[in-house]
């Protein structure tokens, strides 16, 4: 039988996962340099903040006026918020993989890392997906009708509700609750002998 550290997909996984979290930084900076686009004429460019694209802005620039402010340090506080668990959740999957090349698949510490996993990604799906269910441009009132309105944002909403992103998370959170149940009784199995 072959050792974790002798399986392709092991390796193969935690190679990947290691050298997109020691890039994440640059990675980073690419992302960050739309932000430097600003034109200093007056106006906000939004999607210059909007580094994941989450609220369907195109090509909009506004005003300087307090509300546009309030939303560009809106965007930006959702964006970076998404970057900040992007990078606490390939830091809990590089520790994960690790244990796992190292032949320690079934700790409690696993456990806790798919748990931790599987939420971020719950989370980062319903924060994508809110973020798109208000991203209807607010100058196409008058092309779409209200009732038309209410449709896609209930349409939206139930993208939220069956998404497989959504699904997949709840699935990685209930594997890292067997594994921190297995690694219990595991103990507890020890002691008794």
């Amino acid at each position: 039988m072959k050792t974790f550290k002798e399986n392709f997909f092991v390796k193969t996984s935690y190679s990947y996962v290691n050298l997109l979290l020691k890039l994440f930084p640059i990675l980073l900076i690419f992302f960050c340099i739309p932000l430097l686009g600003y034109s200093f004429s007056g106006k906000i460019p939004v999607t210059n903040l909007d580094l994941f694209k989450l609220f369907g802005y195109q090509k909009l620039a506004f005003n300087v006026s307090f509300q546009t402010v309030v939303l560009a340090i809106f965007v930006l506080v959702v964006n970076l918020s998404v970057v900040v668990a992007l990078f606490f959740g390939l830091k809990r999957l590089n520790d994960f993989l690790k244990n796992v090349y190292e032949e320690k698949p079934f700790i409690e510490e696993n456990g806790k890392h798919l748990k931790f996993i599987g939420i971020i990604t719950m989370i980062l799906t319903i924060v994508i997906y809110l973020s798109n269910v208000f991203a209807i441009p607010a100058d196409t009132s008058e092309v779409i009708s209200p009732t038309t309105r209410i449709l896609i944002l209930l349409g939206n909403s139930l993208g939220v509700v069956f998404n497989p992103y959504l699904i997949i998370g709840m699935i990685v959170l209930v594997i890292g609750e067997i594994i921190v149940h297995a690694a219990k009784l595991q103990e507890e199995i020890d002691l008794t002998v």
